[in-house]
């Protein structure tokens, strides 16, 4: 008895000791998953950085600058006007964005010449877009933006804007290839004689070679434009609008308020 009940014993100890051996294998099979797991997502993070740096990176090899500007008084001759590339800095025959027929009309200039004349007070900006990335970008597009002194010499407040503002559209100037540059001139609707001095801030907008959307002032860092994400439940956002527009139909009818209206 004394033998069967020892081998008995030992029977039931080998099966413990093989159970904490399976519970150690199973622990370190959990361990290394965990820790490959974490080394994946790691790699998976750091290949995401490398992406977003390598995005921001051609970024910020696009920029634009002004390189000039002079304004033209209402009455002045539109065609001297657009021959002075050398005021705004850029090659001849730059075009100009901007344009509308009922800014010129025809008449007499102040050198007396019968012609096509500025029928209001405009301000021509000359820019240079640059892109010194490796890859293109597309749907260029640039805004210039200039503060108005809002006081006059006599000390009265000028009405009007605070800041005069021209800008392309964006499928105006399209593609920019790569380690290129491109020239443009902007006309705003104001006079020259009312901005600040060497105050244009000029900010393009693009889209990189991955599809993303950025703009950039000047050589302050570039912003990405992430697209606008669609209603998660488009039904229920359709009838919530049904449901506002009947509420507002109803409120009109009420009385008084077509009075207070």
């Amino acid at each position: 008895m004394s033998m069967g009940q020892g081998t008995a014993e030992t029977a039931v100890d080998l099966g413990g000791f093989d159970g904490v051996l399976a519970w150690i294998t199973a622990l370190a099979a959990v361990a290394a998953a965990l820790n490959t797991y974490r080394n994946l997502r790691i790699s998976q993070r750091s290949y995401q950085q490398s992406l977003d740096q390598g995005r921001v990176a051609q970024a910020r090899q696009v920029w634009a600058n002004p390189t000039g500007r002079f304004g033209v008084k209402a009455g002045g001759s539109a065609t001297a006007a657009h021959d002075r590339h050398d005021l705004l800095g850029v090659p001849y025959g730059t075009f100009v964005f901007g344009d509308r027929p009922d800014d010129y009309t025809r008449g007499v200039d102040q050198d007396g010449v019968v012609g096509s004349i500025h029928s209001a007070a405009t301000t021509y900006v000359g820019v240079k877009l640059h892109n010194a990335s490796d890859a293109p970008i597309g749907r260029l597009s640039v805004k210039v933006e200039i503060p108005r002194r809002m006081w006059d010499r006599s000390g009265v407040r000028r009405e009007g804007p605070r800041w005069l503002e021209g800008r392309t559209r964006p499928d105006d100037l399209k593609r920019l290839g790569p380690n290129s540059e491109r020239y443009a001139v902007l006309k705003l609707r104001g006079s020259n004689t009312e901005l600040e001095p060497g105050r244009t801030k000029v900010t393009v907008y693009f889209t990189d070679s991955a599809g993303l959307r950025w703009s950039r002032t000047g050589v302050l860092a570039p912003q990405h434009h992430p697209p606008r994400q669609p209603p998660r439940h488009p039904r229920l956002q359709a009838w919530k609008n049904r449901r506002v527009m009947q509420l507002r139909k109803v409120r009109a009818l009420l009385p008084g308020r077509r009075g207070a209206d």
